[in-house]
């Protein structure tokens, strides 16, 4: 300013190209990482519910039908059948 008159006019610009791309990797690899996190997560999800619950229904089942046909020859008493369960 000069004499109280503006002179003048500053214009001041930034390149953000680099932090783009630097954004733009990054969320990229948050995204392959959060797709791997999920693909493990359901992994060991489906391998605890085929083991907690879908094994012992499948026994069940597949005992349900060798007594329904007559042919369960396992005649241990009660209690030491019930060891394998637990």
């Amino acid at each position: 300013m000069l004499y109280n008159t503006p002179v003048g006019a500053v214009l001041v610009e930034m390149d953000t190209g680099k932090m783009e791309e630097v954004l733009s990797a990054q969320k990229d690899k948050l995204i392959i990482v959060t797709v791997f996190q999920f693909l493990f997560s359901l992994l060991i999800i489906f391998m605890l519910l085929n083991r907690k619950v879908l094994m012992p229904i499948h026994r069940l089942i597949a005992q349900s039908e060798k007594l329904a046909s007559k042919k369960l020859v396992n005649h241990s008493n009660g209690i030491s059948g019930m060891k394998s369960v637990f």
